[in-house]
């Protein structure tokens, strides 16, 4: 599959190394993961973009409780009621999630957790693609074909319930058939560790992640000089952004 994702149509220089990790997410995007096949991950990914206009997850962000609106998402597959749910508070109104919200619609939509942490893969790596090329002023990209096979079905053996509401593995719990989780001791953050139940997942979000903010196993480098701004204009940028989006970091 040739490129997809370009931005020769605006004003900007856009960092070669971006363009090819969002590229390389693209891609991975249609294809089958270990839970969900390329259909279906494509699918989650088209309900990330419904998100923004339905007009249920706009009522529920004007309240002051989500619980208190009731009635049906705007949607744009045939994936079930709860998945969509799932899909679409994630997307648009994750500072108000909880652990009993979660159990009722991972029960209700009989999503295990590797498929709800694959879905969570998918999903931000279509937020921040989507996002990075708004800001740049440029249209959504077209989403990719879905690409045939079957997933895989692998779920990391060490991974345990250790507080959060999913299983995730520690650094000491890593097995090698996982691949790397962990590439430093100053990479096994909380947010690092939340996608390990399914690895291919955890990496395929981190290697984007990481082009567009600063290697996971870099973060307590306060000296770090590897982009156009310096580490404090960057952490200024990111903890603005992160507020805005009811990132808990």
């Amino acid at each position: 599959m040739g490129e997809t994702i370009n931005y020769h149509a605006v004003p900007y220089t856009v960092r070669d190394d971006l363009v090819s990790a969002q590229n390389k997410a693209w891609k991975q995007i249609s294809e089958s993961g270990a839970w969900l096949d390329g259909r279906k991950r494509l699918d989650v990914a088209r309900e990330v973009r419904k998100a923004w206009d339905c007009g249920l997850c706009g009522r529920r962000k004007e309240a002051l409780s989500p619980n208190a609106v009731d009635g049906d998402h705007d949607s744009a597959t045939d994936l079930n009621a709860a998945e969509i749910e799932i899909i679409h508070r994630i997307s648009t109104d994750p500072g108000r999630l909880s652990e009993t919200w979660l159990k009722r619609e991972t029960k209700a939509g009989a999503v295990g957790e590797e498929a709800y942490i694959e879905m969570i893969s998918v999903i931000c790596m279509v937020m921040v693609i989507d996002r990075f090329a708004e800001a740049l002023g440029q249209a959504e990209f077209p989403l990719p074909e879905p690409v045939a096979g079957e997933p895989s079905g692998y779920r990391a053996p060490g991974a345990k319930m250790h507080g959060a509401w999913i299983s995730l593995v520690e650094p000491e719990d890593a097995a090698p058939e996982d691949g790397v989780l962990y590439v430093s001791e100053e990479s096994a953050a909380g947010v690092v560790k939340a996608l390990t139940l399914a690895p291919d997942a955890k990496r395929a979000y981190w290697d984007l992640g990481d082009a567009h903010y600063i290697p996971h196993d870099k973060v307590f480098d306060f000296d770090l000089d590897a982009r156009a701004i310096s580490r404090s204009q960057i952490e200024v940028v990111a903890a603005r952004v992160s507020a805005v989006h009811q990132c808990v970091y």
